[in-house]
């Protein structure tokens, strides 16, 4: 397909009602989509920024969403990330002791 048979038929799927920005409205992505999104960017603060500032930013989230449907899984989260400081579990290596002096 060329350019101007592409525009084409985006056009008349997105007439139709078949389009992917029509099938969610901006309450939707307000009140489902935008909540996970700053999850998310909350969950990389903490994990390549600052862990202080981005554990402090989660938990003020979590309280600011608690009638959220997600509240309880972010809230599992949180607890498992600021446990292992990664939400894989993988955690920080501990620094070397120092060799012995003779």
């Amino acid at each position: 397909m060329d350019r101007d048979e592409e525009r084409r038929a985006r056009n008349n799927q997105n007439r139709r009602g078949g389009g992917l920005m029509q099938s969610m409205d901006k309450d939707d992505f307000l009140r489902e989509t935008l909540p996970s999104l700053q999850w998310a960017k909350m969950i990389d603060m903490f994990n390549f920024t600052d862990e202080v500032m981005g554990a402090k930013t989660m938990l003020d989230f979590i309280e600011a969403n608690l009638k959220h449907p997600k509240c309880e899984e972010w809230f599992k989260q949180f607890t498992s990330v600021i446990g292992s400081g990664s939400p894989g579990g993988a955690t920080t290596p501990a620094p070397a002791a120092p060799a012995a002096a003779n």
